[in-house]
């Protein structure tokens, strides 16, 4: 069993009114995902072969982002979940971003040139714009 797999017996003993599913990856060493309700307010987990957790909680839907939060341990992951859970409150994709930002070799200035543009720009002109 591995560190996602007992989150989610965690969640099944401690918390039983909380529905839960897991979608494991095609490859092992895929994303995995913990997918919480409870009463309609949902908490996604994410994992990697023995990486940190990931979490998301969201008021809209958002397929495809990255999570909001990290964390390093089960035990840490199972109580802000929980705490999302129960009280009914969302991530915010801000925090994670500026943690993002702050390890990433782009050039800031340019990444924020990039992000306020107000015309569409294309895959190419972003990457020549980031240097990368």
């Amino acid at each position: 069993m591995n560190s996602i797999q007992l989150l989610e017996k965690n969640f099944n003993d401690r918390v039983p009114s909380v529905h839960t599913q897991i979608d494991a990856p095609d490859k092992p060493e895929g994303l995995w995902f913990l997918d919480l309700n409870l009463d309609g307010h949902s908490v996604v987990v994410t994992w990697c072969c023995q990486s940190e957790f990931g979490v998301i909680s969201s008021e809209i839907p958002e397929y495809g982002v990255w999570f909001h939060e990290t964390y390093e341990t089960l035990d840490d992951t199972f109580k802000r979940a929980s705490d999302l859970l129960k009280t009914r409150t969302f991530t915010h994709s801000k925090s994670h971003e500026a943690a993002f930002l702050n390890k990433s070799p782009v050039n800031k200035k340019r990444l924020s040139e990039v992000k306020n543009r107000t015309t569409d720009v294309s895959l190419e002109q972003s990457r020549a714009k980031l240097g990368t």
